[in-house]
This record gives structure tokens, C-alpha cells and sequence, in this order.
């Protein structure tokens, strides 16, 4: 088999490094004063800056740490609700998916 067809089956960029974790990522990103995504993304094609990512929506909404574009660019901060008890600690899209699913057994059950 020719190097040219290896190279071809091989999964991901060999230059992808170590991605910080979404704090400290986001205190880096947040230094920097982007106004948008786009400013942020030329800057790191053209920095690469050890840690960031070119696309940090999919490198942290995998790993269950993504809130949104303006809090990454430390454009805002999150204004954390009183904690409830009887909520679980759970990332905000299961807590959609559990409400949901409670909604339609409620629904279910009055039926």
C-alpha cells in the first residue's frame, strides 16, 4: 500500500495539540477582547496560541462545558440562579431533555 492511500485513511490533523480546559481557555480568549468569533478564529489561524482551538463550540460542547460564543469571548458572565435542592447538578441540556420527559408522562398520566 503507497504512503499516499495511508495518509489518506488517517483520522483527525496531525497538528491538533492539547486543548485547554474551558476556563482557562476562556481567561486567555477573554484578554484578548474579541468582539466576535471570526476575529478570534483569524487570530488563533495566525498565533497559534498552545491550548486554543479553532473551533471551541464542538471541543467543549463534547466535553459537557460549552455555554455560549459571548461568555467564551468574556463578552458576559453567568448569573448564577439560587439553587434549588430538588434540581440535580446536571448541564442545562439534560435538565431540558428531563423536563421534557416529565412533561409528556404528566401529560400521559392525566390522560
Amino acid at each position: 500500500m503507497s504512503a499516499v492511500v495511508e495518509e489518506k485513511r488517517r483520522v483527525g490533523n496531525p497538528e491538533w495539540n492539547y486543548v485547554l480546559p474551558y476556563d482557562e481557555a476562556r481567561r486567555i480568549v477573554k484578554n484578548q477582547k474579541f468582539k466576535t468569533m471570526k476575529e478570534y478564529i483569524e487570530w488563533v489561524n495566525i498565533e497559534k496560541p498552545y491550548g486554543l482551538s479553532k473551533n471551541p463550540y464542538q471541543i467543549y460542547t463534547r466535553r459537557g462545558e460549552w455555554i455560549s460564543t459571548a461568555h467564551y469571548l468574556g463578552k458576559i458572565e453567568v448569573v448564577k440562579v439560587a439553587e434549588d435542592v430538588n434540581v440535580p447538578a446536571m448541564p442545562p441540556h439534560k435538565l431540558f431533555k428531563l423536563k421534557s420527559i416529565s412533561n409528556t408522562l404528566r401529560m400521559i398520566w392525566i390522560a
